[in-house]
């Protein structure tokens, strides 16, 4: 009996030793991902545990977040709102699973995805879930069970990750950071204008393929009983949407919305038409708004919950400035063709792009730099781009963009800019902040120095950036920035290529 009890504290020692082991190798002092901008949604589910009676519950992804002026709206409709939008690649059903045990008699919830297929449906990403949750893990209590022991399969991966990266945060000051939220849970840090290149990210254009998933909607109508069981009222509603990268018909929008009132009958929240704006009214994403954007779509949303009949009318008047909402355009205009669309994101992206660059010009012109011969530069929107490399640039193994041409700064790389077989590595200065789709087109190319310093001041794609790049490419970024970048919405999707010395 003695033998078997020393075998049984020999065989629980040898099992538990390496989880000990492991777990004294990965522990961190300071959580790295402390300030990333997923780590708000502790902030956002502690407001909403903690805010008493009915609120108006948003539930989403970051076009909550960059869209509302939850201050507005509270004024308007009566209710405290809780901004429960964080990031797309969360998972919509996560989200409705985080908030649903939270959720009191009274409460209005509006359920607003980005029109992708992967928010209309049942993705679930553990990864970034336990960036977002692992200083406050009652944030996990309404996941399914299968949801919950693939976030303990991934628990391992993600220690090592948060142990490598000890020792980086995310500074204050930049856009993507948990310190960029207010008390409600939306985005304060100013947003002036549009940043894109054309006014629109071409990688990835809005349509309603992919949509019709009946297994999302069975989901989204669980989540509707659910609660309404505890007495809050669901609705579904649209994210805005960028009219310059719109790729649908009228009619293809009109079939659509039946659908979606087929599968939530009384339920839906207006028309894609009325969340639909011109380009100048956005920042960096086909669904990201500045500040003038979110002030406009903040309107929108309580003129549709007055006519749905779920608030009174407005004791209280818009703000006097109603220039923005002037702009906004109509339902003709936001269902015209991607043609005329681009035209329009063109023009109101030079707009935006000049106003920026007079305010940001220097006092004397920059001095020459003999890097500009190896490439061709045109003024785009009111920014100067690198739109093609010269014969002697093509020849060059070794390049370094120009930081002026003709006394001005060069911001830009427009799209097939850069195409080389010759080329193996790539400099490209920290002033270069508008990086087109489809840029390169160079085979051999394994190595970039980027000297961007504030990657949430940069426009990119969010798919395909360094597509034609060379297999096993490595991407240098700044090592104050690396922590920035990784948690940054549109560069943390080519975190696999970025490194730092």
């Amino acid at each position: 009996m003695k033998r078997f009890i020393r075998l049984l504290l020999l065989f629980l020692l040898l099992l538990i030793l390496p989880f000990g082991i492991f777990a004294a190798a990965t522990k961190v002092g300071e959580n790295p991902y402390h300030n990333s901008f997923t780590a708000s949604l502790v902030d956002k589910y502690e407001r909403l545990s903690s805010v008493p009676g009915a609120r108006l519950v948003l539930i989403g992804g970051s076009s909550l977040p960059f869209g509302i002026d939850s201050a507005r709206l509270e004024e308007a409709t009566g209710l405290p709102v809780v901004d429960l939008g964080v990031y797309a690649a969360l998972g919509t059903r996560v989200m409705t699973e985080i908030a649903l045990p939270e959720l009191h008699a009274g409460d209005v919830v509006i359920l607003a995805p980005e029109l992708d297929p992967q928010t209309y449906s049942d993705y679930f990403n553990p990864d970034i879930l336990w960036e977002a949750s692992c200083e406050n893990t009652a944030v996990l209590k309404g996941l399914s069970l299968s949801e919950k022991e693939e976030m303990a399969c991934r628990w391992f991966k993600f220690a090592l990750e948060r142990k490598r990266l000890e020792g980086e945060s995310v500074p204050d000051g930049t856009l993507y950071a948990r310190s960029s939220f207010n008390e409600y849970g939306d985005v304060s840090f100013p947003r002036e204008g549009n940043i894109m290149a054309g006014g629109f990210d071409a990688s990835q254009p809005v349509k309603l393929d992919g949509l019709r998933n009946d297994a999302f909607f069975a989901s989204v109508n669980g989540f509707i009983r659910a609660a309404e069981k505890k007495g809050a009222k669901v609705w579904f509603g649209f994210s805005p949407v960028n009219a310059a990268a719109v790729r649908y018909t009228a009619e293809e929008a009109v079939a659509f919305e039946a659908y979606l009132s087929e599968q939530l009958p009384g339920r839906v929240l207006g028309t894609l038409a009325d969340s639909t704006y011109e380009a100048a009214l956005f920042y960096n994403t086909n669904y990201h708004l500045n500040d003038a954007g979110a002030a406009v779509h903040t309107e929108t949303l309580i003129r549709l919950l007055k006519e749905a009949g779920v608030t009174p009318d407005d004791p209280t008047p818009p703000p006097a400035s109603s220039e923005a909402e002037e702009s906004t355009p109509s339902s003709s205009e936001s269902t015209s063709s991607p043609a005329e669309s681009s035209t329009a994101a063109e023009t109101s992206a030079a707009d935006s792009s000049s106003a920026e660059s007079e305010s940001t010009a220097p006092d004397e012109p920059l001095p020459y730099d003999p890097n500009e011969r190896f490439v061709n530069i045109r003024d785009i929107g009111g920014s100067l781009y690198v739109t093609g490399l010269t014969e002697e640039g093509a020849a060059l193994k070794e390049l370094t963009l120009p930081v002026s041409f003709d006394g001005s700064s060069v911001l830009g790389i427009a799209e097939f800019a850069l195409e080389s077989s010759a080329l193996k590595s790539l400099i490209i200065p920290g002033n270069y902040r508008f990086f087109a789709s489809f840029i390169f087109d160079c085979p051999n190319l394994t190595r970039i120095e980027l000297g961007l310093a504030a990657p949430s001041a940069s426009s990119i794609p969010m798919e395909g950036l360094f597509d034609g790049c060379g297999d096993g490419l490595k991407v240098l970024v700044p090592a104050e920035s690396y922590a920035s970048f990784l948690s940054d919405y549109n560069w943390r999707r080519y975190r696999d290529f970025l490194v730092t010395e």
